[in-house]
């Protein structure tokens, strides 16, 4: 796995764990964040001061842990007043994992 995937995966076993929303900084003043819920995750991309763009958000899908759409990004403002692109996706099924 790249770099980018096994940050996901370690967000995504954190959130699980944790219960609450983690959040990572990741180059460019790009920020990601992963919520979990019962059956699926909320991901959040955001910076300070642009909206993230289209290519970003594909990127984050492209380097999931497993095979997935790219969700609908929602655009949206986090708490802390950043702008920010959200959407959901299902949690994994044994079809979608990914042997490299």
């Amino acid at each position: 796995m790249g770099k980018l995937t096994d940050i996901l995966q370690d967000m995504i076993d954190e959130a699980e764990r944790i219960d609450k929303p983690v959040i990572r900084k990741l180059g460019k003043g790009l920020m990601i964040g992963i919520k979990a819920s019962t059956t699926n995750y909320t991901v959040t991309i955001a910076r300070d001061d642009a909206y993230p763009s289209a290519s970003e958000w594909g990127t984050i899908f492209r380097h999931f842990p497993w095979y997935c759409q790219v969700p609908d990004a929602t655009q949206t403002t986090t708490k802390h007043g950043r702008k920010a692109l959200s959407g959901r996706v299902p949690k994994r099924h044994i079809q979608q994992m990914r042997f490299n």
